[in-house]
């Protein structure tokens, strides 16, 4: 059997995932004390039926992003200079409640990366929900997803150590070294988390400035720059049972408040609840077969001049909210060969497969297996995919000449089918358009 034809629809951006921060807004039922200036809250905009909030997005009933009780959102408290530049306060973490407000978690980080209490030193409150701003200074809020900081990553390390001298770095759900590697699955000779961090796992903390200048063996967590902040996405995201936490790893949302009803934030005019629209930042592929494949991936290639030119890591401006354009294949040299060439995608990408979708097709209901990854935004799209189904490998070659697969846009959910033909020529390729409906028929590059 060989690749014949297929059917291609482009995505569109989601709805939910093409909103952008809307402005803050004070709720109608007002929290206690709300009415008085200076007293604020924050919660993730409602999408609109009361029940799943606008950054809960679901694809095709298979994920959920965020989970009440259990995730974590970042956010960099800024004040705002005269010039409207912005000064690094300190970077928070806020658990994801039932009801969509954001808790702020006890424990932050200052500009010089040291532990704070925030909820003490930043605001003049003590309340977890509730915050009352100090007088004479202009705020702004840069929320991201997902959040990280040196104690969980740690904790994640410590829970894989198989003893005092083996790390089972395989089943990290950070991106880390192993994912490129042939070698073993443990990380031997290390004694505590900081050697793991700096030498393998390439996921650096935020800050208010970069210290990525410390030795590998310095008993401190490296830092990077909230202005430019590294954002990279796992490649093998193959995981035992239903664990979502690679693809939750390797997602990036995020939001900007810096107004409340177009004035600045601040003790006198600001008071009440703010909400917060997380945009995802990321490109989210489903790879879905009516025949469950033995194997999927999808292989990198090398352009003209022998580079792999698909960058898996961008860096993020947290204070802008943008990607920044860069080389980033000389960057971090630091960390280590097997850690820069992390830059670039140059290894084959794993799936995670998700289960079965059921779904209509012109032959009825279908079952299609399906499998996700995540990926950075792509101008030129450059690699192939490849399966094995019924142990025999197909390749469907060039993906990116396809005008409608040139690129992968951030912020858009890409639902690619494979199913077989009835006169069992080959197999079609189908991209839904969840915004512009209807499809369109391209002959295979």
């Amino acid at each position: 059997m060989t690749f014949h034809s297929f059917r291609i629809l482009l995505p569109a951006i989601i709805a939910a995932l093409s909103c952008a921060v809307l402005p803050a807004c004070s709720r109608t039922d007002s929290i206690p004390g709300d009415e008085a200036s200076g007293v604020i809250s924050f919660r993730i905009k409602d999408g609109g039926d009361g029940i799943l909030p606008l950054s809960r997005v679901t694809y095709d009933g298979v994920n959920t992003t965020l989970k009440a009780e259990k995730d974590i959102v970042g956010c960099v408290i800024a004040t705002v200079n005269p010039d409207g530049t912005y000064e690094f306060v300190a970077n928070t973490g806020w658990l994801y409640w039932y009801d969509g407000s954001l808790i702020l978690e006890e424990q932050g980080y200052d500009a010089s990366n040291n532990k704070i209490n925030a909820r003490q030193e930043i605001f003049q409150s003590t309340d977890n929900r509730q915050f009352i701003m100090k007088p004479g200074l202009d705020y702004a809020f840069f929320f991201y997803y997902p959040y990280h900081d040196p104690d969980s990553i740690k904790r994640e390390i410590e829970s894989l150590r198989i003893n005092d001298y083996q790390i089972d770095i395989k089943k990290l759900s950070y991106p880390n070294q192993s994912e490129t590697s042939n070698e073993s699955n443990y990380v031997t000779n290390y004694h505590d988390a900081y050697g793991i961090f700096n030498d393998y796992i390439f996921t650096p903390f935020l800050g208010a400035v970069d210290d990525l200048d410390q030795p590998s063996d310095s008993e401190k967590f490296n830092y990077s720059s909230w202005t430019r902040f590294p954002v990279i996405p796992m490649i093998d995201y193959r995981s035992d049972n239903t664990d979502l936490s690679r693809l939750t790893n390797s997602d990036f949302m995020y939001a900007k408040v810096t107004t409340w009803n177009d004035m600045p934030i601040n003790v006198t005019n600001t008071r009440g609840e703010i909400n917060v629209t997380l945009v995802k930042q990321m490109a989210t592929i489903d790879l879905c077969f009516s025949e469950r494949p033995d194997n999927v991936l999808i292989r990198p290639k090398q352009d003209n001049n022998w580079k792999y030119s698909m960058p898996r890591r961008k860096d993020f401006d947290l204070s802008a909210g943008k990607f920044l354009n860069g080389d980033y294949t000389s960057q971090y040299n630091e960390w280590g060969n097997n850690l820069q060439r992390s830059a670039s995608y140059g290894s084959p990408i794993y799936p995670k497969y998700m289960g079965v979708s059921r779904e209509w097709t012109s032959s009825g209901d279908t079952d299609f297996y399906v499998y996700r990854l995540i990926m950075t935004p792509q101008d030129n799209l450059n690699c192939n995919v490849e399966m094995t189904i019924n142990g025999k490998q197909y390749t469907l070659e060039n993906l990116q000449k396809n005008p409608r697969l040139s690129s992968l846009k951030g912020g858009t959910y890409y639902k690619i089918r494979f199913s077989r033909t009835g006169d069992d020529t080959g197999w079609h390729l189908e991209i839904d358009d969840w915004k512009d409906g209807g499809s369109s028929f391209l002959d295979r590059p």
